[in-house]
């Protein structure tokens, strides 16, 4: 996102950004690994190991305890209400307000 790259491009990043990443993200990690995990493990280890295993997909040490912790609040979210449709949601609401944060910043 600069003042070098044609409009398009950037809403084509944005849109992915916001909804396709999140949308395949938690089909990964809250529809099936969450799932799996649960069935297994219970509910507090699926929400850990999912989390973790979120944080480190973003491959960012500085931001992975951040990621951690938002990789909480969603599974615990999806836990709660069994929508992967509500924690897509929350993670492209996430991602649409660090998007704008950046933007201003940067």
């Amino acid at each position: 996102f600069n003042e070098a790259s044609p409009l398009w491009l950037s809403i084509a990043a944005a849109i992915v950004m916001i909804a396709v990443t999140p949308l395949a993200e938690e089909i990964m990690y809250r529809g099936v690994l969450v799932s799996v995990l649960r069935h297994r493990h219970g509910n507090v280890l699926a929400v850990l190991l999912s989390a973790v295993f979120f944080s480190l997909l973003h491959i960012h040490l500085p931001a992975a305890p951040a990621l951690f912790f938002v990789g909480v609040l969603l599974a615990v979210a999806y836990i709660g209400s069994g929508s992967v449709l509500l924690v897509t949601a929350m993670h492209g609401a996430f991602n649409a307000v660090n998007l704008g944060i950046s933007a201003i910043l940067f």
